[in-house]
C-alpha cells in the first residue's frame, strides 16, 4: 500500500484515539468531576495499555483507579465505567444501523420487526440479569450533580471518533479496491467493530473484529481484499497507538506531565 495512505489512515486513528479519550473527560464532567484536558489524556492512554489483556472490564478498571489519582470522586470513577460502556455502543450501533438493516433485508422478514424483536429480547433479558445493578447504578447517577451539555459534548465526540475510525479504513479500501457503497462499508467497519467489542473474551476483539469485516464486506470488495484490509488496519492502529504511549511515556519521563 502506498505510504500516503498508510500515513492518511494513521492520521485518522490518531485522531479517533484522542476524541475518544476527550470524550472520556466530557463524561466524567457530566457527573460533575473538573479535570484537565491533560489529566483526561493521561489517565485515558496509559489505561488503553491493559486493554491486551483479554476482557474489556480492564482497561474501564484502570481507568476508575486512574481517575481516583488524579481525584476524581471514587464513587464517580466507578460510575463513569457503565456509562462509557453505554454511550461507546450507542454510538457504533447507531452508525452501524445501515449495515444492520442491509443484512436483516436479505431476510424474507420485514428488517423493522427484526430490529424491533432484537432490541426488545435483548433488553428484557438484561432487565433480568442485571436489574439490581442497574437500580444501583441509576440512583447513584441521579445523584450526581449532572451536566447535560457535557453528556452532550461527549456523545457528539464519541460519533466523530467512530466516524475518523471508519474512515480510517476506507483509506486503505480505497487504494485497493473501487466501492460502490461508501456508506454500506462505512457502517459495516462499525459492525465489525461492535462485533468485537462484544466479545469480551478475545483481547481487543482480536480474530473476532478482523473476521466480522471480512464477513460484512467481502461481497463488497472481495473477501481477499477484505482479509488485507483487515490486517492492515489492525496493524496500523496498533503502530498509532504506540506511537502515542510512547509520546506520552516520553511526556510523563520528563515531568511534562504528573
Amino acid at each position: 500500500i502506498p505510504v500516503p495512505k498508510a500515513v492518511a489512515a494513521f492520521l485518522f486513528f490518531i485522531c479517533y484515539i484522542y476524541l475518544r479519550a476527550i470524550s472520556w473527560k466530557f463524561l466524567a464532567q457530566y457527573f460533575g468531576q473538573t479535570i484537565s484536558k491533560t489529566d483526561s489524556l493521561t489517565i485515558w492512554f496509559f489505561s488503553e495499555i491493559v486493554r491486551y489483556i483479554p476482557g474489556n472490564i480492564w482497561s474501564f478498571a484502570s481507568r476508575a483507579y486512574l481517575s481516583r489519582k488524579r481525584q476524581v470522586s471514587k464513587e464517580a470513577s466507578i460510575i463513569i465505567l457503565p456509562a462509557e460502556i453505554i454511550i461507546v455502543t450507542t454510538a457504533t450501533t447507531i452508525l452501524s444501523s445501515y449495515a444492520i438493516v442491509k443484512i436483516l433485508e436479505r431476510h424474507s422478514v420485514n428488517s423493522t420487526f427484526y430490529l424491533l424483536a432484537i432490541a426488545s429480547l435483548l433488553i428484557t433479558l438484561t432487565l433480568l440479569l442485571f436489574h439490581k445493578a442497574i437500580t444501583r447504578i441509576l440512583k447513584k447517577m441521579l445523584a450526581q450533580n449532572l451536566d447535560l451539555r457535557a453528556l452532550l459534548k461527549a456523545l457528539i465526540l464519541q460519533f466523530l471518533s467512530w466516524s475518523f475510525y471508519s474512515l480510517g479504513y476506507m483509506v486503505l479500501v480505497s487504494d485497493i479496491t473501487k466501492v460502490h457503497n461508501l456508506v454500506l462499508l462505512f457502517s459495516s467497519t462499525l459492525l465489525s467493530w461492535l462485533i468485537g467489542y462484544l466479545t469480551i473474551i478475545s483481547p481487543l476483539g482480536l480474530g473476532v473484529r478482523e473476521s466480522a469485516f471480512v464477513l460484512l464486506t467481502g461481497s463488497q470488495i472481495g473477501p481477499a481484499e477484505a482479509l488485507v484490509v483487515a490486517i492492515l488496519a489492525r496493524t496500523i492502529l496498533t503502530i498509532s497507538e504506540l506511537v502515542n504511549l510512547t509520546f506520552w511515556a516520553g511526556l510523563k519521563r520528563k515531568s511534562i506531565i504528573s
